[in-house]
């Protein structure tokens, strides 16, 4: 069982810090009864950092950020900025919304 749970954190925390993928992609053709690889291509595919689930780890306090590198850390951050600024501009638009449905003052 504690594999399994290992398996299941690493997973989550490799979507939380996002990750390069490279996949191999290959096609056969049959000639003269025999398969016959023709053409192999390389994709590198980027996964972006999950806000998600780093929000997950962090409230869980199960992510050791000593663990982490320079880099991941300095991905962290700049997640974590990106969110308080996501979160700034939705309060203003929601108050620039809202001040058209105020009362007029009086005086």
């Amino acid at each position: 069982m504690e594999d399994t749970t290992q398996r299941v954190y690493d997973a989550l925390r490799r979507k939380a810090l996002g990750e390069t993928l490279c996949e191999t992609q290959e096609e056969y053709a049959f000639e003269e009864g025999e398969e016959v690889l023709k053409k192999r291509k390389i994709v590198t595919k980027q996964i972006s950092p999950d806000l998600a689930a780093m929000r997950f780890l962090l409230e869980s306090g199960t992510e050791d950020l000593t663990a982490l590198t320079d880099g991941e850390l300095f991905a962290l951050q700049r997640e974590l900025e990106e969110l308080c600024m996501r979160q700034i501009e939705e309060r203003m638009l929601s108050a620039r919304g809202n001040e058209g449905h105020r009362p007029p003052k009086t005086t």
